[in-house]
């Protein structure tokens, strides 16, 4: 899956370390086809570290129906966590 987390925008939120984000993001399938997934959920950054924890809740075009909770390090730009049927 590729996609885009997205997180404050604006100037103001620019140094956020907390708040609401979105996430659009495809997935290539086995079968050549494709699938598009998005959310909306908060993230927080892990005190003292240049990581995020992401809790988000997501749909799948296939009407399934996600949720994702994991930690961000920005630094190595990886993400480890889980994902769970349903919200």
């Amino acid at each position: 899956m590729f996609g885009t987390l997205r997180v404050p925008s604006t100037k103001a939120e620019g140094a956020a370390t907390s708040g609401a984000c979105s996430w659009v993001g495809q997935s290539f399938l086995e079968d050549g086809t494709t699938s598009l997934v998005v959310g909306e959920g908060d993230f927080e950054q892990v005190n003292g570290k240049n990581q995020w924890i992401v809790n988000m809740h997501m749909d799948n075009s296939n009407g399934d129906q996600l949720h994702s909770k994991g930690t961000i390090d920005l630094q190595s730009r990886t993400f480890q966590g889980e994902m769970f049927e349903g919200k």
